[in-house]
């Protein structure tokens, strides 16, 4: 039993299904009359030779009586006519004049300097962003009151805040949002109780930190075209091992994410859509069994409006890890005004930047304990 999309949910995909068929029709007429002599062809060709993808004689990557999955080569010539280039995005139109040092909200006078407000700059206030610890209003979130002033740096109290800069008349000039990883006297107590029950386990090998990055709606395939440095990375650098025959088991992101982080099958777990008003607080995720052993958890996801367990979904009533940054995601994507470049910038950074910096935070804050984390990122 396949988890079932809603009618309307249907109806958008049928109408993006046929605009993305019409732009893929006229852009191969295109090609085709143009003798397939386009930079676009070139460019992949180009790729092709360089890539970290190597030609391989064996024609299945899965090859038994019950499954054969075809070794395909992502850059043959039938499919170069349907690629297109990525645009790269520069973040660079703003300076950041705040800065995060540990656990201090910082003045970037350098950057208050090479700004217009170099005469005129004032000071700058923070309201810390809050969500209390048991809320059913899973996109809730508030502005505390704002700090005291300051100009060079402040140590924070708050994981989350907002800040706003002035002139020295008290004219607004400069918003940018940030997060600070603040150890916690309760969950310090709890890893410290339990990691060393969970080190005198007999048959335990090793501790290890664990990270798990979610990057959606993209291919085996379209990752070794488009994300080539990265895979390159992974696997010459890294020594990565690719998981190659492991399959999706359903349309979708949330029918795919349950089993990986509970074990199940949706419909074992049991979860349908009559339960979207139903939080996701009682399941027994892969983070409560970290956490239950001396791991601290935490668990950020980019776009909110539209994340695993909170579109249309009750989403969790409760922080279902350590360190949870929802409310944060939430105030910082409803501010539109302070985005740029079709909302993937703000100030200096990309939305994926902010995540994976919330994630790098609590690892080096944090190295000397092992931790699980787990960011989603966007396609």
């Amino acid at each position: 039993m396949r988890y079932k999309i809603p009618r309307h949910f249907g109806r958008y995909c049928r109408i993006i299904g046929v605009v993305l068929f019409v732009v893929c029709t006229v852009r191969v007429l295109f090609e085709y009359h143009s003798d397939g002599t386009s930079d676009r062809k070139e460019m992949y060709i180009s790729n092709h030779s360089n890539s970290p993808y190597q030609k391989s004689d064996v024609p299945y990557l899965v090859d038994t009586e019950t499954c054969k999955i075809p070794n395909i080569n992502p850059f043959d010539p039938s499919v170069l006519l349907y690629l297109r280039q990525g645009r790269k995005i520069s973040c660079n139109k703003h300076l950041p004049i705040t800065y995060e040092d540990g656990s201090r909200l910082c003045i970037n006078w350098t950057a208050v300097d090479q700004s217009p407000w170099r005469e005129t700059f004032g000071f700058c206030r923070y309201q810390a962003i809050y969500r209390p610890l048991n809320i059913t209003d899973h996109d809730f979130y508030k502005y505390l009151e704002p700090s005291k002033e300051f100009n060079v740096s402040i140590e924070m109290k708050d994981d989350f805040v907002r800040v706003f800069c002035y002139t020295n008349g008290g004219g607004k000039i400069y918003t940018n949002y940030h997060q600070f990883i603040l150890l916690k006297d309760d969950v310090e107590a709890r890893c410290s109780k339990s990691f060393q029950k969970h080190k005198n386990n007999k048959d335990l090998r090793e501790t290890l930190n664990v990270i798990m990055i979610g990057v959606d709606s993209i291919s085996r395939l379209n990752f070794m075209r488009y994300m080539q440095k990265t895979r390159s990375y992974l696997l010459n650098d890294l020594e990565a091992v690719e998981l190659t025959g492991y399959n999706k088991v359903a349309d979708n992101t949330f029918v795919n994410i349950v089993p990986m982080t509970l074990g199940k099958f949706l419909e074992e777990v049991p979860w349908n859509e009559k339960m979207n008003k139903t939080p996701f607080d009682n399941y027994n995720f892969i983070w409560k069994q970290f956490g239950s052993r001396g791991y601290r958890t935490l668990y950020a996801e980019d776009a909110p409006s539209i994340a695993i367990f909170d579109y249309l979904k009750a989403g969790f009533h409760k922080p279902p890890t350590d360190y949870f940054n929802r409310h944060f995601s939430v105030a910082m994507t409803a501010d539109r005004k302070s985005w740029y470049n079709s909302h993937h910038c703000l100030v200096n950074k990309m939305e994926t930047e902010i995540m994976l910096d919330y994630v790098i935070n609590l690892y080096l804050y944090t190295n000397t304990v092992h931790t699980w984390l787990s960011p989603s990122l966007p396609d």
